[in-house]
């Protein structure tokens, strides 16, 4: 089976819900060209093949930091993402896919990263020029600190020492859920679309990880409990007493993380 590779190109900035101009066709990012009346200034050639150089300079910063340019059927498809939920979100980032096996599908999925008004981060998948939402993050945005909740309490009840720290996660659902369901519909999607969660252990000491959360490791990072229904992605530390102190009881992203104190551990 061949495995073959696409190269496609990126933007990085920010656009957003029904900000495409149709009217307007997409262009590449061009520098402003240096120009001057003859009468008023004369260029040598040296003057004319520095100001190329930074004319081609300008081009290239606005290519790889422009504004994303989203195809008008795929903004259509963002406009519905964005009634779903009455919100408006902005576009980071436009990635096609660029894997595939064997053939090259006839319609390329699209990622996008977007970000909503608060800030929060989220991808949505949405099929290469149509207007149609595959799956969307942002249920995922809306729940999960009850994930969190939830995850915390279960690793607790197996083992109360300890700090769990939550790393960057993200999760998609199908674009056809509901935008107002509850946590427990939630939940029940996120484990039947794969979901999964990363997390971390932190002990001190000589405290150890306890026989039952070894027990349901069983050798494995990846765990799927039946309490939960999703999947745990789960890493042990030991670290100094005096930085496991400084941390809060649970900790959320890479904020006040100093991971050259952490001590990986191999349970199971």
């Amino acid at each position: 089976m061949k495995k073959t590779l696409l190269l496609i190109a990126a933007g990085a900035l920010l656009t957003g819900c029904g900000v495409n101009d149709p009217a307007k066709p997409e262009m590449p990012a061009e520098a402003a060209a240096f120009t001057a009346e003859a009468t008023e200034v004369e260029y040598t050639e040296a003057e004319t093949e520095t100001e190329k150089t930074e004319a081609q300079t300008e081009e290239e910063i606005a290519e790889k930091t422009g504004p994303v340019k989203v195809p008008m059927k795929e903004q259509e498809a963002l406009d519905k993402l964005c009634a779903k939920y009455g919100k408006e979100f902005k576009v980071a980032e436009r990635n096609v896919q660029n894997e595939y096996w064997d053939e090259k599908p006839d319609i390329l999925n699209v990622w996008y990263d977007l970000e909503d008004e608060e800030g929060r981060t989220f991808k949505a998948m949405i099929k290469e020029n149509l207007d149609t939402v595959v799956y969307d993050g942002y249920a995922y945005v809306l729940h999960e600190k009850e994930l969190y909740d939830e995850t915390a309490a279960y690793i607790r009840s197996l083992m109360p020492e300890g700090k769990l720290w939550f790393g960057i996660n993200s999760g998609v659902v199908p674009f056809e859920t509901p935008a107002n369901m509850n946590f427990d519909d939630f939940s029940a999607m996120f484990a039947a679309n794969d979901g999964k969660i990363n997390m971390s252990v932190i002990i001190t000491g000589e405290t150890e990880i306890s026989d039952e959360l070894q027990a349901l490791q069983s050798g494995h990072t990846d765990i799927r409990p039946a309490e939960l229904g999703y999947s745990l992605s789960i890493n042990y530390y030991r670290v100094p007493q005096d930085y496991y102190d400084s941390l809060d009881d649970v900790v959320y992203g890479e904020a006040g993380i100093d991971r050259s104190r952490l001590e990986r551990l191999t349970v199971g």
